[in-house]
């Protein structure tokens, strides 16, 4: 069956849950494919998944989540016209900064995206969607975005803090999101 390879997500959490080979499932969400990772992350599993504008226009895209229409997201794209997860322009986290070393291909052959004309993807600067932290709030430390190189085996216990600590990250990004959500309908 037709499966995805993900690699080159530069996020230090991000990136170990969501590179990896993924499986197409049979279900299908919102009438687009869903591929599940082969392998769980942290005892997690990990799903790409599409969801449509029936929450609004922001939330119409693809996704990488712990379940299919679940609050745990990681990264985001907003290509609602793709019928398969595109090959590029991924926003990690998912209301972070686009990430251009992420990309999808699919492992039978050509992603949707690489049949997209040339630039569609990757034509929009990286920073289109400016993340939602809170003004006075520290970025996280940059040991996060790149291991060091005299360390390349990660402890256990450094992991699950970094997991937690952007999962609490997470949280406050959707709190804030929608706060500001709340506001504009005002």
């Amino acid at each position: 069956s037709e499966g995805l390879q993900v690699h080159g997500c530069r996020h230090g959490v991000v990136g170990s849950i969501v590179n990896g080979s993924f499986t197409r499932l049979p279900d299908l969400s919102h009438g687009k494919p869903v591929y599940k990772r082969d392998t769980q992350a942290n005892g997690l599993d990990v799903h790409v998944y599409f969801w449509d504008d029936r929450d609004g226009p922001r939330f119409n895209g693809w996704y990488f989540g712990m379940k299919v229409g679940g609050d745990e997201v990681w990264a985001f794209h907003p290509g609602k016209d793709s019928p398969l997860p595109p090959a590029s322009g991924w926003q990690v986290p998912f209301d972070g900064p686009v990430d251009s070393g992420f990309v999808v291909s699919s492992s039978s052959g050509a992603s949707s995206a690489q049949k997209r004309p040339a630039g569609e993807a990757s034509g929009q600067p990286a920073q289109k969607q400016p993340c939602l932290a809170a003004p006075g709030q520290a970025p996280p430390p940059p040991q996060l975005a790149q291991p060091y190189p005299q360390q390349p085996m990660m402890q256990p216990w450094d992991i699950a803090q970094q997991w937690q600590q952007y999962h609490l990250m997470h949280q406050q990004h959707v709190m804030q999101f929608h706060a500001q959500q709340q506001q504009q309908q005002q």
